[in-house]
């Protein structure tokens, strides 16, 4: 498949210039690892970030990117390097002429697959909440990459600000590897700074700070003198490590700031007995054993050559626009090709900006095309309504449709993402053209209608875009496969182009056939620049949408008539308002829709609206799930993710209700009905950290008969609960488990979001008979108490429960004891008591070494033999190292010494006084046997030595200061 350059001229991207861009996407990265470094690392550089001038915002990227390069390769064993990195301008750079002389192509297609939404790394002005800091959000299972890392530019430009290579490191390591922080902050209770553990040899507990550091603990102090104390300590206690501590050299994920922190810890030197995110979530892997696990290192890359040049590529945003495969011959029968072809419609009567448009239908013989690439005018959309409006379904054979994607992907090389509408499962080529896509890194959006209990075999196509499933929901009066696919096409928009905030959706409901007359209200939380409104029929094939007016009234009372406006077809009503002066205000609007007078019963209507942001205070809501490159995930490995990010001016929002509503087919394929209604929360079990405005849920029990499933997610807070900080977090915000807020206030009084999609399949159907789904995991495991007499402790957990959490208690544990790295012993218990949902367990803690620590693990294990995941660690320190008194077994080879050199000594003095001449030839030899042999020794042997010298017995200091004894001259 050759390339194409279709000449899409400069001026043409830059006329996107003042249009507000799509929010950061969270999908898979275009980043692979070769022998030549990271390649297709993209950062972007976002409007307003604060450079004095374009010239020195790219120096400094890319110092910083260099920086970075060499300090993760430094970090680790088999040296990761970084090899070729884009970076995309700002619009309003790119259109500049003092700027653009600093792209190194203004040729579209030499990257045409680089997109701003979907940096690695971006460049952002200082956050409202977090300030300078960089970061990447996590907030999925251990190896699970971040959010892209949000730099802020005084990070790069500060004077003050050290160790920026080390920093942007363990960022690098968050977002691409899934690494935790290891490390704590005070007053937390899942990562404290500092945290109090039993003693082996004393009922007494120590106080022992949260750091991995070479095994070691760094020189530094406590926060306050009560941390002195076991008995007045508590959690607010912080451990502050000394910026200069030139014996600790690991780990970087602990504090990258420290003057000769420079390595990840690996096996040999991580304590996986302490409390840190990393050992909560990743167990005893090191951090440098979590990036190994990568596909990266997996077989082994050798570097090519660690000291080449960086090659950077300087571009402008590539994207222009969308090109549609319509699919008429693979649907089951007409209706759900006029779904597809009416949401297709809707999704053209909204496209405003001035963006790149071209459409192409499959017929089951050839490929037509329909609309060929331009920005469309009002006169040339209508044009283009009207004919996809008069396409019929043909039903035919899909063999050919590869032909269609091959046309897709030339479009493609124009910086065109491509949308799929079909209800192809699969075809004769397909291989071929998911590795043709995949190695040319095509943005492929599927939008599929086949509801089927079958795999999806051509969701593949989209590993770089986005996998979406219109589910058949019959006989509802508040959803339809209809309304689905339009709601799915404006996310596609609202992603990769503008974001667009879905703010109402209702039911539009007739009683009768003289019930013409429908009013309503809806909230606008904040000032928009667009209200998109679309009024259509629940069933595509339906043509009942007849309206006779149209009317939106502002909070201040003004009228909005809109049928001069509208866009109106038999199964759809769509109307963009607009203000050319002032944006539309918040506050509380009404709608008026009289519909036109008809002899039969009107059909059930849907209402949608969506809001483009006037300014940054829009409340933004993004949506994903475990299955970031669209691949079918292993059901038995680990439960669905469904995630939500709810953000004002990009500071998280807390106290909001969000919920992820889960459909899939029926056992005979033909509808779809409600799974699961899943509670995604900010805070808790799922929950990787607390208040950074990522809701999280899991679906913890799939369907009996499909592979697919599809998601639509809803947030909203009422009586001005949803709260956004308006202080400041100067702590790094990744390293607790609770972002604490210091000046709540209300993100809005009120607010709706909806967004659909994206979909996800499972690798398998769960089979009647065969349970592989293992109990949920224990993170609570604690020690109650500890008697040291007689050496027992008592370790309680939560009882675990079967399948992920969704069944009965298990009553089978494996309990882990380890010492150190040096022993571990497993013993299992087949049925242990469950008081209250808790189990107690008295076990005997062994004898262990000075600085060595006993750690305990637990996991559950159902009656078909599946484990759940091993659980959190706690640990009971040993006895502590001497610190100037003598250990018992120090004490006893100290005296052993002595012993030796007692009677060396007296053979010595015996040999000198019967024999001078045999003493000297002796002593040589004694010389010869405890000396180095440098030169200042055998200088020193050739000195002659007086025949009678009485030797004095060394100090006790001496003996136990001393390694190597030399006899005395």
């Amino acid at each position: 498949m050759e390339k194409r350059n279709t000449g899409l001229s400069f001026l043409v991207i830059l006329a996107l210039a003042l249009v507000l861009p799509a929010t950061s996407d969270v999908t898979s990265s275009y980043v692979t690892l070769t022998r030549d470094g990271y390649q297709n690392v993209v950062v972007s550089i976002e409007e307003n970030s604060g450079f004095a001038s374009c010239q020195e915002g790219l120096d400094t990227v890319k110092e910083m990117i260099r920086n970075t390069s060499k300090s993760f390769a430094q970090a680790l064993e088999r040296p990761a390097y970084f090899g070729n990195v884009t970076i995309i301008f700002p619009d309003s750079w790119a259109a500049n002429p003092l700027c653009s002389p600093l792209l190194t192509s203004t040729n579209v297609s030499d990257l045409p697959w680089a997109r701003r939404h979907r940096a690695d790394i971006r460049i952002t002005p200082d956050h409202l909440v977090f300030g300078w800091q960089p970061h990447s959000f996590q907030y999925g299972l251990c190896q699970q990459s971040g959010l892209p890392i949000n730099v802020p530019s005084s990070f790069l430009t500060s004077d003050t600000v050290l160790a920026k290579g080390t920093r942007m490191a363990r960022e690098w390591a968050h977002y691409r590897y899934g690494v935790f922080d290891e490390g704590g902050m005070p007053s937390d209770q899942r990562h404290p700074s500092g945290y109090l553990t039993y003693q082996t040899e004393s009922s007494d507990k120590i106080l022992r700070p949260n750091t991995c550091s070479d095994l070691k603990t760094p020189a530094g102090s406590w926060s306050s003198e009560n941390c002195q104390s076991t008995s007045i300590a508590d959690s607010t206690c912080e451990f502050v490590a000394d910026v200069y501590n030139p014996d600790i050299r690991s780990s970087l994920m602990y504090r990258p700031d420290l003057d000769h922190m420079e390595k990840f810890c690996t096996k040999e030197n991580h304590d996986d007995s302490l409390p840190s995110k990393l050992s909560y979530h990743c167990g005893r892997l090191s951090a440098s054993e979590v990036i190994y696990k990568h596909s990266d290192f997996n077989p082994v890359v050798t570097p090519a050559n660690t000291s080449a040049d960086i090659t950077f590529n300087v571009i402008q945003n590539p994207f222009s626009g969308y090109h549609v495969v319509l699919d008429m011959a693979s649907f089951k029968d007409a209706k759900s090709f006029e779904t597809a072809r009416s949401s297709l419609m809707q999704f053209i009567s909204f496209l405003l900006d001035p963006i790149w448009l071209s459409v192409d239908v499959y017929n089951g013989y050839n490929v037509i095309e329909l609309q060929p690439p331009m920005v469309l005018d009002r006169f040339i959309k209508n044009e283009l309504l009207v004919k996809i409006a008069s396409l019929e379904y043909v039903g035919s054979s899909t063999d050919k449709f590869g032909d269609a994607l091959s046309r897709a992907q030339s479009r493609a090389y124009s910086g065109q993402d491509v949308i799929i509408l079909t209800a192809v499962q699969t075809f004769s080529s397909l291989s071929t053209w998911v590795k043709s896509y995949d190695d040319n890194k095509v943005n492929a959006h599927l939008v599929h209608f086949g509801v089927s209990t079958t795999k999806v075999d051509i969701a593949q196509l989209t590993r770089y875009g986005s996998s979406n499933f219109v589910p058949n929901i019959i006989n509802n009066r508040a959803m339809s496969a209809y309304s689905w696919a339009v709601n799915i096409l404006q996310s596609i928009y609202g992603k990769t182009r503008t974001h667009r905030a879905k703010i109402f959706e209702q039911s539009v409901v007739h009683d009768s056939s003289s019930d013409l007359n429908k009013t309503g209200t809806f909230y606008l939380d904040s000032p928009a620049s667009r209200l998109l409104v679309s009024l259509y029929s629940l069933d595509a094939d339906n043509d009942a949408v007849y309206v006779r007016s149209f009317t939106l009234i502002q909070p201040n009372g003004l009228r909005n008539d809109t049928m001069d406006v509208a866009i109106s077809f038999d199964d759809f009503y769509t109307f963009t308002l607009e203000s050319a002066l002032e944006p539309l205000p918040q506050g509380l609007w009404r709608f008026e829709i009289i519909f036109v007078k008809s002899t039969s019963s009107l059909p059930d209507k849907r209402l949608d609206i969506w809001a483009e942001s006037a300014n940054s205070s829009q409340i933004q809501l993004r949506t994903w799930n475990s299955a970031l490159d669209n691949q079918p995930l292993d059901f038995t490995k680990a439960p669905v993710g469904l995630y939500a990010q709810l953000t004002q001016d990009n500071k998280p929002i807390r106290g909001a209700n969000v919920s992820a509503f889960v459909y899939v087919s029926d056992s005979t394929g033909s509808t779809s009905s409600l799974l699961a209604e899943i509670p995604l929360m900010d805070e808790g079990i799922s929950d990787v950290t607390s208040g950074d405005g990522i809701y999280s849920g899991i679906m913890t029990k799939p369907s009996n008969s499909s592979f697919s499933y599809s998601v639509y997610y809803r947030a909203y807070g009422v009586n001005s609960l949803a709260e956004v900080d308006n202080g400041v977090y100067s702590r790094q915000p990744t390293t607790g488990s609770v972002i604490p807020m210091s000046d709540p206030v209300p993100a809005a009084i009120q607010f709706n979001r909806f967004e659909y999609g994206p979909s996800f399949q499972l690798t398998s159907v769960s089979t009647n008979g065969v349970d592989l789904i293992p109990p949920q995991r224990i993170t609570d495991l604690t020690i109650l108490s500890y008697d040291s007499s007689s050496r027992t402790a008592i370790l309680g957990w939560t009882a675990s429960k079967d399948n992920y959490g969704t069944s009965d208690f298990v009553t089978y544990y494996r309990l882990e004891r380890s010492i150190d790295t040096r022993e571990t012993v497993t013993t299992d218990y087949p049925s242990l008591a469950i008081v209250d949902g808790t189990v107690n367990l008295t076990v005997q803690v062994p004898s262990v070494n000075e600085g060595e620590y006993v750690k305990y693990r637990v996991q559950g294990r159902d009656s078909s033999l599946n484990y759940g995941e091993v659980s959190n660690v706690v640990s009971l320190a040993g006895p502590a190292p001497s610190t100037g008194g003598l250990s018992t077994a120090g004490l006893w080879a100290i005296i052993g010494t002595f012993i030796a050199l007692v009677v060396i000594i007296l053979v010595i003095v015996l040999i000198r006084c019967c024999c001078p001449v045999e003493a000297k030839r002796r002593k040589r030899q004694m010389r010869n046997l405890f000396s180095s042999n440098d030169s200042a020794t055998r200088r020193a042997e050739d000195t002659p030595v007086p025949i009678f010298l009485s030797p004095s017995a060394p100090t006790f200091q001496q003996l136990q200061s001393s390694e190597n004894i030399r006899l005395p001259d």
